[in-house]
């Protein structure tokens, strides 16, 4: 139980049963088992009427859990104190199986709940789809929309209009010409290419996109490997599809992952040199280097996942051994000058970190390809506390296939939506999609 072995109060009806210390609980799906001061055991199930959300448990400092023992009696316990993590162990919803028979890239998730998958792949349930597909939220495949790229699909962004940017490897979207970049549109029937936003004629693949926000106005943020007219790795994207020319940053080499301020700065990553920075940048809203603080994080090696956790502090995830001269592996939390603040995993992961999704605890889930972090277990998946340490509660998640995780999503109630190249997940088929439930 870690930090949070609390005080504990038994109630039977109205009537005071036992006072004591919580040593150890276990959560397996909706089932709980508390052991009392290391010898008393209670064990049911989580009554959904009063309690209908096990993470709702877990965000309050006082908590109320009501068990139904043997399915006669009603226990309560009652949870004094403040913890981080309480039945955090994720399990495999088995309702949602959207079956991808290609490796996904790229997830999102709109506001409605239905839910944006993009990728490399023919099929989706069965049903012919290339390299995008919507889904419902139950991960059954929404049958009106079938517009399709001719090569993969490796970034997703909702707008908080509802339109949708998409980027990676392709030509053509169902007969509209748009070179690796595109934005999407529903008006009212259904998504289809928006023709208002032209064809920004980009030269190679993009990997990443985020939006600037000005009221009612949204400037898209491109990453990718792409040079057209100095614009190298990273541009901004008029409501045309031109290129911005007053935005002037030119990296040399490749923008992986971004990361877009409520200011509008941009924290760039990837495997480039601009401006005396390696692999990692800030950004002023019109792409200038930011020189106060002088953010010079400067990881030795590629940058493939950014995430913005509070103001102040940065987490670079990727594939490197050092950040700002510090030994820290393949994932690091930083301040504004790139120095780092927690080894976080202590070490690290022993795989490459490709995504990086925060909570709104402000703890943060990263997804890769790893078998363990913190001389801890953790296949291709592990939450992390807001200090680093790996969450001790959050276990349970095997693979089976290639098994990296390439993308995350997190669901309003905070269940995770994974995507990848894995075909198993706790003994589960599923292809390259699926859905890990915190609450049941």
């Amino acid at each position: 139980m870690d930090a949070f072995c609390q005080q504990v109060v038994l109630q039977k009806e109205a009537n005071l049963w036992a006072l004591g210390r919580i040593t150890k609980l276990k959560q397996q799906k909706e089932k709980v088992e508390v052991i009392m001061n290391g010898k008393e055991s209670i064990s049911g199930f989580v009554n959904r009427q009063v309690v209908p959300s096990m993470l709702a448990i877990s965000r309050q400092p006082r908590a109320m859990l009501s068990l139904a023992v043997c399915r006669k009696l009603l226990w309560t316990v009652l949870v004094l104190g403040s913890f981080s993590s309480l039945l955090a162990a994720p399990f495999v919803d088995s309702s949602f199986n959207p079956n991808v028979n290609g490796v996904v890239l790229a997830t999102a998730i709109q506001s409605n709940g239905k839910i944006w998958i993009g990728g490399q792949f023919t099929t989706v349930g069965g049903t012919a789809r290339s390299n995008l597909a919507l889904l419902n939220s139950d991960g059954s495949l929404d049958t009106a929309f079938s517009l399709t790229p001719d090569g993969f699909v490796a970034a997703i962004y909702v707008q908080p209009d509802g339109r949708v940017l998409i980027g990676g490897d392709f030509y053509d979207i169902s007969g509209t010409s748009r070179d690796f970049f595109a934005r999407l549109e529903d008006l009212g029937d259904g998504f289809v290419v928006d023709t208002d936003m032209g064809n920004t004629g980009f030269n190679n693949r993009v990997f990443a996109v985020g939006v600037q926000s000005y009221g009612s106005w949204f400037r898209p943020i491109v990453g990718g490997l792409f040079n057209n007219s100095g614009h190298t790795g990273i541009a901004r994207v008029g409501d045309d599809g031109s290129i911005d020319t007053t935005f002037v940053a030119n990296p040399l080499g490749a923008v992986y992952a971004l990361a877009v301020k409520s200011d509008n700065t941009i924290y760039a990553g990837g495997s480039f040199t601009y401006a005396s920075r390696t692999n990692a940048a800030w950004l002023n809203a019109n792409g200038y280097v930011i020189t106060g603080p002088e953010f010079t994080a400067n990881p030795n090696g590629p940058v493939l996942a950014i995430a913005k956790p509070t103001s102040g502090t940065t987490l670079l995830g990727g594939a490197f051994t050092s950040v700002h001269g510090s030994a820290v592996t393949n994932v690091a939390k930083v301040d504004d000058y790139g120095v780092v603040l927690d080894n976080v995993g202590n070490p690290g992961p022993n795989g490459s970190v490709l995504a990086i999704k925060v909570d709104g605890n402000g703890n943060y889930l990263i997804g890769g390809s790893f078998s363990s972090i913190g001389n801890t277990s953790r296949t291709n998946i592990a939450l992390l506390t807001t200090t680093g340490a790996v969450d001790t509660g959050f276990t349970g998640v095997s693979m089976v296939g290639y098994g990296e995780i390439r993308t995350l999503s997190l669901f309003s109630n905070g269940d995770i939506l994974i995507g990848g190249s894995f075909t198993s997940v706790n003994g589960l088929t599923r292809n390259r999609v699926a859905k890990l439930n915190l609450t049941d």
